[in-house]
């Protein structure tokens, strides 16, 4: 019964939600995890690499390593000396 001219809709009017006829309509409208994004949220993948500054510029030393615990465990395999000066970096490649 729709509402009298100047009041606003009825309590009938206001909890009445859209929404699947029937239980089997219900079960074809549930949510996937990706459903909810518009686009596919890209997926952040680290890599780490030893590297060094060779007159003011970035030389990397290595390939890059799945894990930083890698990439420690490579540099402990230069001489303690030339260990100080090798940095440890991380590339983040969007997927």
């Amino acid at each position: 019964m729709p509402a009298k001219h100047g009041q606003g809709p009825t309590r009938q009017e206001r909890e009445r939600r859209p929404g699947p006829a029937t239980a089997a309509d219900a079960s074809s409208h549930r949510a996937s995890p990706e459903s909810c994004y518009k686009f596919r949220m890209a997926k952040i993948i680290e890599q780490w690499l030893l590297f060094k500054y060779v007159g003011g510029e970035f030389t990397p030393l290595s390939k890059p390593f799945k894990t930083k615990h890698l990439a420690e465990k490579e540099r402990l395999k230069y001489a303690e000396r030339e260990r100080k000066t090798i940095g440890l970096g991380v590339i983040r490649i969007k997927r």
